[in-house]
């Protein structure tokens, strides 16, 4: 485990897609920072070798980040 790390998904167990660290930015600065909004745009395209596994199936439902960040006002 890395400490400070921001992942874009609970299930990129690998770390491939860390948003940034917590030692080096606030959170507010990684998750609506640049890596962060890019990851997001691309998620909504086509999706990531994590989300094989993920128990959404593919499918944006209550409860998945990147619906609550890409798909609402996060209220």
């Amino acid at each position: 485990m890395t400490l400070g790390v921001i992942l874009s998904c609970e299930f990129d167990f690998h770390y491939e897609h860390s948003l940034g660290n917590m030692n080096n930015q606030s959170f507010k600065d990684i998750w609506f920072g640049p890596i962060a909004r890019k990851f997001r745009e691309q998620f909504i395209r086509d999706s990531f070798n994590f989300c094989r596994d993920c128990v959404y199936d593919y499918k944006l439902i209550p409860g998945c980040v990147v619906e609550w960040e890409m798909l609402t006002d996060g209220r």
